[in-house]
């Protein structure tokens, strides 16, 4: 395995200055803004650690889900350290949740300690979710969780069934009978098809999907929906 840290972090002043640091140790690393393009990240590629900024990272809603798709060790660091925020995330899945040292150095030692005594242990067997990441939104059928921006959005079962199926065919064209069924599952008729057009439209809303031309819904005219392929 290559020595690649996924750093999730917002100040790039922040993270050029870590990075930098750990070059000259003969570990690149990767840098994202956001948790769901980390767990997009993790889903795809081992690296010697996930680190995140606590400080700039709202890592609440989606910490628990980058935990079940990677087993990579997680540390998360901050500046306000408080036992209460380490319980919170360490239940969620940190290995490591800790205040930043006053040098690099410092945060290396710790990383490197930790990871070593995390190999020492035996190997686990974990079951690995699959979550579907789509532009700024992420939907985990396992955790029935809709994020955007990294920020819970509350969906009812019918919405988040709906966007889950396509998302998970991208570009592909669900006819409205063809969506009922598998959502809804009961017998199909005219008034199905403004049941569909009117879960869409609430979608819509609670996804701020307001441009019909770049929509992540996008309207296939009287035949049904699809979420385009890019």
């Amino acid at each position: 395995m290559d020595l690649i840290y996924l750093a999730i972090e917002n100040d790039l002043a922040i993270h050029e200055r870590e990075s930098q640091f750990w070059k000259s140790r003969g570990v690149d690393a990767i840098r994202v803004s956001s948790m769901t393009e980390g767990i997009a990240l993790a889903s795809k590629q081992q690296f010697l650690y996930i680190g995140i900024n606590a400080d700039n990272i709202h890592y609440t809603s989606s910490l628990a889900i980058l935990r079940a798709t990677t087993n990579d060790p997680i540390f998360m660091a901050t500046t306000n350290y408080t036992i209460q925020e380490q319980t919170k995330a360490t239940k969620l899945g940190a290995d490591l949740f800790g205040q930043l040292g006053d040098t690099p150095d410092d945060n290396f030692d710790a990383v490197m300690t930790q990871i070593q005594h995390l190999r020492s242990r035996l190997p686990l067997t974990l079951s690995f979710v699959k979550p579907i990441v789509y532009r700024n939104i992420l939907l985990s059928e396992d955790y029935r969780l809709a994020l955007l921006d990294d920020k819970e959005v509350d969906l009812t079962k019918n919405e988040f069934d709906l966007l889950y199926t396509l998302a998970s065919k991208r570009g592909w064209v669900f006819t409205f009978e063809k969506l009922y069924n598998l959502v809804w599952g009961g017998e199909y008729d005219k008034a199905s098809i403004e049941t569909i057009k009117n879960t869409v439209a609430r979608l819509r809303k609670k996804i701020a999907d307001t441009n019909d031309k770049y929509s992540i819904i996008e309207s296939v005219r009287n035949v049904g929906f699809r979420c385009p392929a890019l």
